[in-house]
């Protein structure tokens, strides 16, 4: 490998190591933590792929309309949980 093909994989393994730093960072801020606080995961059977997904979608750029949705959800969330306080 050599030239562009070569700067290419370099790219590549530089975004793949930023998003997984993106998802160090994400465990940090303990927003899994908040959501189960907030009962945002259900049903219990789907709450390890929700993260899952939760956390493709804060370490991408350019979000689909269902990623959005998903982000509105979690706002919504942790509002109301903020609200029965």
């Amino acid at each position: 490998m050599s030239g562009p093909d070569l700067s290419k994989s370099r790219a590549y393994a530089l975004r793949i190591r930023d998003a997984l730093r993106g998802v160090s960072e994400l465990r940090d801020l303990q927003f899994e933590q908040e959501l189960d606080a907030a009962g945002y995961f259900h049903p219990p059977s789907r709450t390890q792929a929700t993260k899952n997904t939760l956390r493709t979608i804060f370490t991408k750029t350019g979000w689909s309309s269902r990623e959005v949705k998903a982000i509105r959800g979690i706002i919504r969330a942790l509002v109301e949980q903020r609200g029965s306080h």
